[in-house]
């Protein structure tokens, strides 16, 4: 009775850190992204990163804001548009910060112009996909409302507040990618 009792014990004493490690290393998701390595606690559980950014060198003072239809032009945005179409444009245009950017942008809000209230600030650098159902695509944005700046996550084929969306863009006398 002993011996079998001995045997338990030392089974269990050798076996739970096997497991404990081997359960580590399957729930470890190799982190890839700058969002992931920098500001995961912003990315909702329910999302992940498909495309982002690296960080940008950049001033408050530094940004400008810019509608939609200036950047796009004459593309029909309320007519589901692609997301790579927008997002490339956007970088191009140095207009394509992301969610560590967010993140930097939210914690000196202070320094946001005050024109800029009521408006929605994208992110278009970060492309986060759900995990579960359709896995629709969504961009990070800044948004003020009660005098608090907050985070959302929004879908490109989704018309609502067109016109209210600012892109931040860098100044060509400012940071650099």
């Amino acid at each position: 009775m002993w011996l079998f009792f001995f045997t338990c014990v030392l089974v269990v004493i050798v076996c739970i850190p096997f497991i404990v490690v081997v359960w580590n290393i399957y729930k470890q998701k190799p982190e890839q992204f700058p969002s992931e390595k920098i500001v995961s606690e912003l990315i909702p559980w329910s999302f992940e990163v498909v495309k982002d950014v690296d960080p940008s060198e950049f001033e408050i003072s530094d940004l400008e804001p810019v509608s939609f239809r200036e950047v796009y032009g004459d593309v029909d945005l309320v007519r589901y548009p692609t997301e790579e179409s927008l997002r490339s444009r956007a970088i191009a245009l140095d207009a394509g910060l992301g969610l560590v950017d967010l993140a930097r942008v939210k914690s000196q809000s202070d320094k946001i112009p005050p024109g800029l209230r009521g408006k929605v600030l994208v992110f278009m650098g970060t492309i986060l996909r759900e995990r579960k159902g359709c896995g629709r695509r969504r961009f990070a944005y800044l948004a003020y409302t009660c005098e608090v700046w907050y985070v959302g996550f929004d879908s490109f084929s989704d018309p609502d507040h067109r016109d209210e969306r600012r892109l931040l863009r860098i100044k060509s006398a400012g940071g650099s990618r």
